[in-house]
């Protein structure tokens, strides 16, 4: 119930109390008032109609477009409800494309700042460790098999400003060592097995997932079908299902509500073109054992990363293309690599950069990562771009006004995309965030957070900058 309705809503009166208590209050629900009471100016900043959206029936069957983590997540976290999933995926295999990588950290960045962003961050990392934890004791990742290690990851300080935040944030999570540690150059070269000169802190229950691996491990659960060489093209909302078509018109499948999970490419569908997702380019490189002074024992992060060695390989990177869209992998982007990771740890290349390139035929791997302006994740219903903005106009000439209208969203039509480099971090809870709202239950996130994540903040904030007044 959101604030301000609870008069209005409600016939609340003082009757005999229970036991030993000689008086109670009693409400009962009258239904949603015909107005909204003008909240006050506490009340206002958690009031959002606009994130606000009526229950809708529970699904039988949910198709989800993508089968990357993003998608393969929240088919299991539905299956795990009882729900029938049908994964739709356009390549050979599913986890072909971002989600493609032979090891990916479970990272979260620290910050001694109390923010929304911060807030999901830290919540979604925390959430992380124990899902991944269950997966493994629950077979679903064999870690014999190198489909997972939580063996550790290091985040190197290696600059005076970093000095001063590891200080800061020191002060702040001292008291939360089961989780994390603060370490001296000597103890980070002990517990990584590399030479180090740089403080750092230990994130003690992370490390990394085989991002391939997790994909195909949660969706082989049997209320799960996964489809391959199937390309969504577009969405057709019929008498309270929606279908799915291909390229050649064809339907691929129906289903009571979609979620959209294909990263960047959810802006190709009429409903959710308006979104503005952002593509970031990032290529990793890959070297035999015997080109490194060590091998690392756990996941070590600085200006990139560096991974513990799978099969005699270790990986390292990445580049950060924004707005590139080329999935060639490059020269120079592995110079790129291998300079970070020179700076960083010196003795830990036993040749220059440099030389390295030009004397050994290295083999690496680049692709999309999806993100968002605000570089929070999208998750949620999917609103209607020309409804938001005739109802809520009047926040270009007022951010401040309180408008008595909750949001138009497409009904059974959700998002999960934008996880940029962090998705196998956010994907769990923010899996469990969207099954939650399809199955009617309570929500794993406050709704401050929840609003933080809908699809429907940056037509609000388009409006309030003004850049939209009407409707399209």
């Amino acid at each position: 119930m959101r604030r301000g309705l609870i008069a209005e809503g409600f016939d609340i009166k003082k009757v005999t109390g229970f036991g030993h208590k000689r008086e109670m209050i009693r409400g009962i629900f009258t239904g949603m008032p015909a107005t909204i009471t003008e909240p006050t100016e506490r009340q206002r900043q958690y009031d959002t109609p606009w994130a606000v959206y009526p229950a809708q029936p529970t699904p039988q069957h949910v198709a989800i477009i993508g089968g990357g983590i993003a998608g393969c997540s929240t088919a299991y976290a539905l299956a795990k409800r009882g729900v029938n999933v049908t994964l739709i995926e356009r390549n050979d295999t599913i986890a072909s494309e971002a989600s493609g990588n032979a090891q990916g950290m479970l990272y979260t960045k620290l910050s001694p700042q109390t923010n929304t962003a911060n807030d999901f961050h830290l919540s979604s990392y925390l959430y992380a460790l124990r899902y991944y934890q269950q997966l493994i004791n629950d077979g679903i990742l064999n870690t014999d098999n190198h489909h997972a290690d939580l063996c550790g990851l290091l985040q190197l300080c290696t600059t005076a400003s970093q000095q001063t935040l590891l200080d800061e944030l020191e002060k702040v999570f001292s008291e939360h060592n089961d989780w994390v540690q603060f370490l001296n150059p000597e103890q980070t070269s002990e517990l990584s097995g590399v030479d180090c000169t740089h403080p750092s802190y230990l994130l003690t229950g992370s490390g990394w997932v085989s991002p391939p691996d997790l994909c195909q491990g949660l969706s082989h659960h049997p209320l799960i079908n996964t489809i391959t060489h199937s390309h969504a093209i577009e969405l057709h909302a019929e008498d309270k299902q929606w279908r799915i078509t291909d390229q050649n018109n064809k339907r691929i499948v129906s289903a009571d509500a979609v979620v959209i999970a294909n990263s960047h490419d959810a802006a190709q569908f009429t409903q959710s073109q308006h979104l503005p997702l952002k593509v970031i380019r990032g290529q990793i490189t890959e070297l035999d054992n015997n080109a490194f002074t060590h091998a690392p024992k756990t996941v070590i992060c600085h200006e990139g990363y560096i991974t513990p060695s799978i099969d005699q390989r270790i990986r390292f990177g990445a580049t950060f293309g924004i707005g590139d869209s080329d999935k060639t992998v490059r020269d120079n982007d592995h110079l790129t690599n291998l300079e970070n990771l020179h700076q960083a740890l010196p003795s830990l290349l036993k040749e220059p950069p440099q030389q390295i390139l030009q004397q050994t035929t290295l083999t690496g791997r680049a692709n999309l990562r999806c993100t968002s302006p605000d570089y929070l994740p999208l998750v949620g219903p999917v609103p209607k771009r020309d409804a938001f903005i005739t109802h809520y106009e009047k926040l270009s000439k007022d951010a401040n006004r309180f408008i008595n209208q909750t949001g138009s969203y497409y009904q059974g039509l959700y998002l999960n995309v934008a996880h940029g480099s962090r998705g196998l971090t956010s994907t769990p809870l923010c899996s469990e965030l969207l099954a939650a709202q399809l199955c009617n239950e309570p929500r794993p996130l406050s709704q401050k957070l929840i609003t933080a994540l809908n699809p429907g903040r940056f037509i609000i904030r388009d409006i309030i900058r003004g850049k939209i007044t009407t409707a399209c």
